[in-house]
């Protein structure tokens, strides 16, 4: 089968620090031709006004950027 563009829908980060069968399988369709596109957890809950929260939505936000 030959898919020339995808879009993978995760729940994990694509820099987490154990790789899930999400980041294989997009490994794997890239490594194949394959266009993808990984698109990263939205997270589960809530977002609180707390340091780590806030943190990780700046990472997310620099991270973000970097790529434009």
């Amino acid at each position: 089968m030959n898919f020339k563009n995808v879009i993978l829908i995760s729940t994990a980060d694509w820099d987490a620090p154990y790789l899930t069968n999400k980041q294989h399988t997009a490994k794997l369709l890239a490594k194949r031709g394959s266009r993808v596109l990984y698109v990263e957890s939205a997270g589960l809950r809530k977002p609180s006004v707390n340091r780590k929260d806030i943190k990780r939505l700046w990472e997310r936000l620099k991270k973000g950027l970097s790529s434009i």
